[in-house]
Formats: C-alpha cells, structure tokens, sequence
C-alpha cells in the first residue's frame, strides 16, 4: 500500500493506493488491509483488474504476422457511506498476465481485483464490496501472413458479483481490447484511448515481418493537438532495417486519474542477420502488455510485453 496523503493535498482526505505483485488470488499472498480513518462520512473506491500480456508473434517462416496488444482490466467505482462497511477491509489487487517468448503463444489474462469484508479465497459475493474483473484472453495467433487479434474485453461487474456495493452508488466500464498485430506487409494497428470512462487502455500489436521489409509496432493516438500535455501519443517499436535491430514498444507510461497507458507492440524483423524482430513492452498498471514483433527463422520471436498489475484507490472524506 502507498499513501499519497503528501501528495494530494486534499484538505481531510486520506487517499491510499494499493496494486498487485505477484501470485494469484487463490495464493493469498496479495491480501492487504485498509482500515477506516477516524471521522470519515464517505468512501469513494476506484478498482482494476489486472491487464493481460501482449501476444507473441511467429516464426515459422520468412514472414509473419506481430503479436496482438493484451487487454486493459476492467474498472469498478464504488462510492459509499463510510457507516454502512466494518472498519476493516481486505483488499486483493490482481496481477497481470506474464508475457510469452514462445512462438505463437497467446500469453496471460489478468487476475481480477478485489475489495472485501474477509480475506476468503474463495471471494464470496456477500463479502464483496468491490470487484473487478482482470484483462482477458482468446482471440487468434498471428500466422505468416496475418497478426494476431485480441479476445472479448475484461467484462463488466454487476450487483450479483458484489452485493454490498448496494449500500451506496457503483459504476463498473468493461476493459478495453488490445489492437491487432501487422500484418506481414504492415505495421501494428494503432489504438484509440478509450471514451466510455475507463482510465486504462490495452496494449497494441506488434508488427509485422516479410523477407524484404519489416514494419513498427501499433501506437497509442492522443486526442489531439491540443490534448498532448494529458494524452500524449505513444509510439510502438522501430522496425529493423537490413541489420539493425528493431526496438521495443513503449511501457510506464502512467497519468494518474487521468489515463494509464497500455504497452506498444515491439517492432517487426528482417531476414538479415542482427535484424532481430522487437519485444512488447510491459503496461502500466491495469493495462495491457504490448505484442511482440513479427519474427522469421533467421531472427526469432522475443518476449511479449507482461500486463500491468490491479490496483485500488481507496479515498476517505
């Protein structure tokens, strides 16, 4: 847990900060515990899951398709009166997925993130006040010719998950979906910030690779010119050129309560030697991991990017 009460200067305001490591929820080696300051009247609650890894991308020839950008966790925000929970409440803040060296691999999901009444493994709905589900899987593997695409997004949370958030005001958004990776003769799609309220985003492709030409990996776009000091634009990875390596996307990237940023893909490989192909980059936390360049037989895949750790706000007033 961090406390950021130095930092916002909120007068009476207790803003703690929590996030994940590693290990999974069953583990119960990320349970940490807040406890409710004296003379409180509300509780606002800003949860994450945990983002899924990129994708790394193939090698089974001389040309290939990039890796696709992991998904974003999902977002729940709780506000509630600080009498209607115990004084005490558990928190579980998922870890995000590990990225995959493996050609082809589709990588991690997230880990979703908790708050509760108990630190129970088995993450009951009565004891749940907060909960978030973590960035997904699915989607396809990249082939020699086309990149990898993401699964469905990290889905809403309902009443059903945590029943206790009823005793005051809850708003869940789903997470956003990582972009596709190049194909063999482009670059790695870019991906658009989310406008739904969700203050994560996925990660973005990798590209892609042929015997002649290897192409960058998927940027993350800003709003516009004028929006750059608060959003600004994320570049994927280079691609290699004849000898020269290609870089690795773009990782931490991080304004708080304003966007977090996903990891960008890694630029694609060439056939020449040394013209290794780019990793993905991790995401910052509660996003997704970059996708891994599109590599070849001569110069192989390297890691995607892992997915950024849950965490959780916990604001008292």
């Amino acid at each position: 847990m961090l406390d950021f009460n130095h930092v916002l200067s909120t007068p009476g305001a207790d803003v703690q900060y929590f996030f994940g490591g590693s290990g999974s929820v069953a583990t119960l080696t990320q349970w940490q515990t807040w406890r409710k300051p004296r003379g409180v009247k509300f509780i606002y609650l800003i949860g994450v899951g945990g983002g899924a890894s990129g994708m790394a991308s193939i090698n089974t020839g001389t040309t290939s398709g990039g890796g696709a950008g992991g998904n974003s966790g999902a977002q729940t925000v709780v506000m509630i009166p600080a009498m209607m929970i115990p004084d005490t409440l558990y928190i579980n803040c998922g870890a995000g997925g590990f990225g995959s060296t493996i050609s082809g691999a589709l990588g991690n999901g997230g880990i979703q993130t908790c708050v509760t009444i108990e630190p129970n493994p088995a993450i009951p709905p009565n004891m749940t006040l907060l909960l978030a589900t973590g960035g997904t899987l699915g989607g396809t593997i990249p082939t020699i010719t086309t990149g990898g695409t993401a699964g469905a997004a990290a889905a809403v949370s309902t009443i059903a998950n945590m029943p206790l958030a009823s005793r005051g005001f809850f708003n869940s958004f789903a997470g956003q979906q990582g972009s596709t990776g190049g194909s063999s003769t482009t670059a790695g799609i870019a991906l658009t910030l989310p406008t739904t309220g969700l203050m994560v985003t996925g990660g973005t492709g990798g590209g892609g690779s042929n015997n002649t030409t290897a192409f960058a990996g998927g940027s993350i776009n800003s709003v516009g010119a004028l929006g750059q000091d608060f959003y600004p634009v994320i570049s994927g990875g280079n691609s290699a050129v004849t000898s020269t390596p290609a870089t690795a996307g773009s990782s931490h990237i991080a304004r708080n309560f304003i966007m977090n940023y996903g990891g960008t893909g890694g630029g694609g490989a060439t056939t020449t030697a040394g013209g290794v192909a780019g990793a993905g980059a991790q995401g910052s936390p509660g996003c997704g991991g970059g996708g891994a360049g599109g590599g070849n037989t001569t110069n192989t895949t390297l890691k995607a990017g892992d997915g950024g750790v849950g965490f959780v706000y916990i604001i008292s007033v």
